[in-house]
């Protein structure tokens, strides 16, 4: 039987990298110019903004959410491990 090794410090270190890239996440979004006489433009790329806001926002909710999953799950395969390596006395 082949063993799994976790190398928790890569995966913390994997996982640190994308909390930062996450975080670092910006969109830059222009108004229209005042006084624009095609109000039904602007009022619909008004509402594409606002759309690609909450996109934005839910995928940094997401991502978050998936990075505190992956070191949940990092943290109970070391905890695994450790209880393995007692029961056959490693």
């Amino acid at each position: 039987m082949n063993e799994i090794k976790l190398d928790v410090a890569q995966v913390e270190q994997k996982l640190l990298f994308l909390n930062e890239t996450i975080a670092n996440l910006h969109i830059d979004i222009q108004e229209p110019p005042v006084g624009q006489s095609l109000m039904n433009f602007s009022e619909k790329i008004n509402e594409i903004n606002q759309n690609m806001k909450q996109i934005f926002q839910t995928y940094q909710q997401l991502a978050e959410q998936h990075v505190k999953s992956t070191k949940l799950v990092v943290e109970s395969l070391e905890e695994a491990e450790k209880n393995s390596a007692k029961n056959f006395n490693i």
